[in-house]
């Protein structure tokens, strides 16, 4: 419903000028403040006419790039005629590589090794069972943010999961599972050269497959020599993000690619670099870049994720006390708006939190 890495780089690109217009299938209701405090329009998109609706707001605007979640692409995809033919391209791209199969096939050609994948239809998944054991990975080709990925334990698990997918088996696969720790490549790409790049570590998740609550900026040569070679390969311009597993030996896998913003992506200012300046000199809007690597070494909380775990996890008033002491901070690197929004959210948390420890304490009364 209000995806952070979108919000923020919207916040920050407003900051320097540029209009921003979000396009949601959220019924605006929900979401019409959010909306207002960081976007000068928002668009809802109704199921039964969703192509029509894109088509004209894509009219409408002096589109400079889209920036869109992985299950948007078939449907950006069929309205992408309605952009200038320069974008058309590079957005016909991106839609290509949100496929996983045709990303990992990308990996391939530029040389980089990836976890060995099979088609869940195929006759030789037994086989493949066998050659890289157990646990393996079932993979959504389009999925993002964790979703449509399961770990699975054994062979009867994976039984079971092909009989639920049943005739949309084509969407899915299986990979070799990695066992390790998580890297992240981060990117600005411009015109075939990196203008912006950093490496870093998850320190902290609250979901082991989902966004990480906690970073560290990190150099790790392998990391940064392949994530280099597969943003260059896949010539494509502006945001791009690699999640690496690195395994027990210290060798480092590419298991996902993502060519949009990522991660909570102000995050990375306070280690020194602004991914707004990369991304809008991607767009040819701006021409200075202050810095073209992060800071090593620099722990950085993933605003609002660790204010939103506390809360979660029951430190209401941590929680709020974080929210408040970053204040200053968040309203420097993206603005009173999206700072307003976030508290707003956060204090909706913490009253539907408060909501239903009353509705559980009623519901235990009755049952003494």
């Amino acid at each position: 419903m209000k995806w952070e890495a979108f919000f923020q780089i919207a916040a920050k690109i407003r900051k320097s000028g540029v209009r921003c217009v979000r396009v949601t299938s959220i019924p605006l209701r929900t979401s019409r403040i959010a909306s207002r405090l960081v976007f000068a329009r928002c668009v809802y998109l109704p199921a039964s006419k969703q192509e029509e609706v894109l088509r004209s707001v894509l009219r409408s605007e002096n589109v400079a790039d889209l920036q869109f979640s992985e299950n948007f692409a078939d449907l950006v995809q069929r309205c992408a005629t309605e952009l200038p033919a320069l974008l058309v391209d590079q957005i016909m791209s991106r839609v290509k590589l949100m496929d996983k199969i045709s990303a990992g096939e990308l990996m391939t050609r530029a040389g980089v090794q990836t976890p060995a994948r099979i088609a869940l239809s195929s006759p030789d998944l037994d086989s493949f069972i066998q050659a890289h054991g157990l646990p393996l990975v079932l993979k959504n080709r389009i999925g993002y943010g964790g979703s449509g990925v399961t770990i699975i334990s054994d062979r009867d698990t994976l039984i079971d999961q092909i009989r639920l997918i049943g005739d949309t088996g084509n969407e899915y696969f299986i990979e070799a599972y990695v066992k390790g720790s998580r890297l992240n490549y981060g990117a600005a790409v411009v015109n075939g050269t990196v203008a912006q790049e950093t490496c870093y570590a998850t320190t902290k998740s609250a979901n082991p497959l989902g966004p990480s609550s906690q970073i560290v900026t990190v150099r790790n040569t392998e990391v940064l020599s392949l994530g280099r070679r597969i943003v260059l390969a896949s010539k494509c311009n502006g945001l791009m993000n690699i999640n690496f597993m690195q395994d027990e030996q210290g060798t480092c896998w590419p298991v996902d690619f993502n060519l949009r913003t990522f991660g909570k992506v102000a995050s990375f200012q306070k280690a020194g670099l602004d991914f707004r300046e990369g991304y809008l000199r991607s767009l040819g809007m701006g021409a200075r870049v202050t810095a073209s690597q992060a800071q090593v070494g620099v722990t950085l909380d993933s605003y609002p994720e660790a204010q939103r775990t506390l809360i979660s996890e029951g430190h209401l008033l941590e929680g709020l006390a974080s929210l408040i002491t970053k204040a200053p901070e968040n309203v420097r690197f993206l603005g009173w708006r999206y700072t307003t929004l976030e508290a707003l959210a956060l204090i909706t948390l913490v009253r539907e939190i408060r909501g239903q420890r009353v509705a559980d304490n009623l519901r235990d009364s009755r049952r003494h």
